[in-house]
């Protein structure tokens, strides 16, 4: 076996083992184990979008990042594109390090609870394109203020938001409405998505999600294209609230089209008639999970894409139904 390996030209073979590091699961990190050599070819791929899902990875990512010298220097600052933190992690100082460490990050992910200092530390140098977050990330000061705007000059645009083309925020909280007035100063958002929470005080969640989309509305920045609005678990409301909420939504600002959970969208689907209402007018949202990052992300393209063509489709209808 190791000769037929050595058989192969070293071209073709560095192209089989860079697609294989492309691949979710182990054997793409099982490939920097074959050789030194090997591990140059496809360490810039393993680390090119990073998936932190448990304490131990976050732990092991973080040794590696105070100390690696096997790698270049600035290995980290200029290698990292993309940093996920799953949900089930906690307030670890680790984080904090390691974002400080990968300023070059275009696509953030930080489904985590309340991390007030973690977010003040997303402030120095990262300015990344692609951001999703809970909305407690946005808590600027003791009085539970939500903001867009920077803890330290009230009024200013948060450095992180400078440059992002699609943000989702995951509404966990009921409490309080965020200070949507500042969010027309995200002047290069083109995609923006708004999530309910699956908690058990859903409809309280959904509720103040939807309270705040109507207050976000009129400060939409000029550049969106599509907004989603997301609610899980949309079939514990009765099926005239249902189509209430979808209807409210959809008169907001054309932008706007409701998602829901691609099963529940089936279920519709297969009713006919009697699923048409929501056929028409939203979206289905596929289940995320796992920790390949390219598959998330091919999930996430193809979401915006159901999103503008839906949008696209409501236009083509009021524009028939107009003439």
């Amino acid at each position: 076996m190791v000769n037929r390996f050595h058989d192969f030209p070293e071209d073709i073979l560095r192209e089989i083992l860079e697609v294989a590091a492309h691949d979710g699961g182990e054997l793409n990190w099982a490939c920097a184990l074959v050789s030194k050599k090997v591990q140059g070819w496809v360490e810039r791929i393993l680390y090119e979008d990073i998936v932190v899902t448990s304490g131990y990875k976050m732990l092991k990512l973080h040794r590696t990042q105070l100390n690696h010298p096997s790698k270049p220097p600035r290995f980290f600052q200029t290698v990292v594109k993309g940093l996920h933190f799953d949900r089930k992690q906690a307030s670890f100082p680790e984080a904090c390090d390691i974002v400080s460490a990968c300023t070059s990050v275009v696509r953030l992910t930080v489904n985590v609870g309340s991390l007030t200092e973690f977010s003040h530390g997303m402030d120095g140098n990262l300015q990344p394109k692609r951001i999703h977050l809970p909305i407690l990330m946005l808590l600027v000061r003791r009085d539970l203020e939500l903001s867009f705007t920077s803890p330290r000059s009230p009024g200013t645009l948060r450095a992180v938001f400078q440059n992002v083309t699609h943000l989702e925020l995951d509404w966990t909280f009921f409490m309080k409405d965020l200070s949507w007035e500042t969010f027309s100063l995200l002047s290069s958002l083109t995609h923006f998505s708004l999530s309910t929470a699956e908690s058990l005080h859903h409809v309280y969640v959904f509720d103040s999600a939807k309270r705040n989309l109507v207050l976000a509305a009129p400060h939409f920045p000029s550049a969106l294209i599509a907004c989603i609005f997301y609610i899980p678990k949309f079939s514990v409301l009765s099926i005239a609230r249902q189509q209430a909420e979808v209807n409210l939504v959809a008169s907001l600002d054309g932008r706007i089209v409701v998602a829901v959970d691609e099963g529940y969208y089936r279920t519709m689907l297969e009713l006919g008639e009697k699923g048409v209402w929501l056929v028409r007018d939203a979206i289905w949202v596929a289940q995320r999970g796992g920790n390949n990052a390219m598959h998330l992300q091919d999930a996430e393209e193809a979401l915006w894409r159901r999103a503008e063509a839906k949008i696209s489709e409501r236009r083509q209808r009021t524009k028939i139904a107009l003439s």
